[in-house]
């Protein structure tokens, strides 16, 4: 910017976009391992190159063949991990409520956690409300930070929003093919017909932009009506995405 390189591309250069580009890589919000990927995934669907088989160091159990995710003949549940900012509103919030809406012996373990979390908190007062008036109780409900064990230990990570997407990434690059937010989640599982591992295989393949629009809005301390709204968002993404985990029919919504 000051002048001290000639004719830098987007600064005194313009910038000229090709018409005929093979791929198109988002980095907003992305680490460089997850950008790259893209172009991994481009060469090889091309058929030039395939690097696939190396990018990921250590895949998740999503990605382990079925013999290695069992043990003494049965399958390990798929492990879910919600996060949002202090694990006291909308993380323990997806937790229990899927939780609920999964049932007993779904095959699908959730739990929540917070980037910033407070340690051994109970749940916001007024998110604890909204969702006893599902029928749903807060009680025994702890928070706690996230940590590295946290994501590596889990086979799915689900953040309220891009924001907390981009701050697990930044510290766990390789952990790129299963962390999403919750909304990209829904909106990808939407658009395939398979269920549980099958599902995190082929969205960790496939991944969209974890876009804004997507995010669940963070409702601590604006009041009953901002809780009511957040959990009403929460619930129509987790009715997509419990489902589809547990390979469970599509759940009615609730009647409140």
């Amino acid at each position: 910017r000051a002048g001290e390189i000639p004719e830098f591309t987007g600064i005194s250069s313009p910038y000229e976009e090709p018409e005929d580009a093979d791929v198109r890589v988002d980095t907003t919000g992305r680490s460089i391992e997850d950008a790259l990927d893209d172009v991994v995934l481009a060469l090889r669907d091309a058929g030039y190159l395939d690097l696939t088989t190396d990018a990921v160091v250590e895949p998740p159990a999503s990605l382990v063949e079925p013999d290695e995710r069992q043990r003494g003949g049965v399958e390990t549940p798929i492990k879910v991990l919600f996060v949002c900012t202090a694990n006291i509103c909308r993380s323990p919030y997806m937790e229990l409520t899927a939780r609920s809406l999964a049932g007993d012996d779904s095959g699908v373990e959730f739990t929540s956690a917070g980037t910033h979390g407070f340690r051994d908190h109970v749940m916001d007062a007024t998110m604890a409300t909204t969702l006893a008036r599902r029928d749903v109780s807060s009680a025994g409900f702890l928070s706690r930070r996230l940590t590295k064990e946290l994501v590596d230990d889990a086979d799915l990570v689900l953040t309220a929003e891009a924001t907390h997407r981009t701050f697990i990434l930044d510290d766990h690059p390789r952990a790129f093919r299963k962390v999403f937010t919750l909304g990209q989640f829904a909106e990808a599982a939407g658009d395939h017909d398979l269920t549980g591992r099958e599902l995190l295989a082929a969205i960790g393949e496939r991944r969209g932009s974890a876009e804004r629009r997507l995010d669940v809005s963070d409702p601590y301390g604006r009041g009953q009506e901002a809780a009511e709204a957040c959990g009403q968002h929460i619930e129509s993404l987790l009715r997509v995405v419990v489902p589809a985990l547990t390979a469970s029919e599509r759940i009615t919504p609730w009647k409140i």
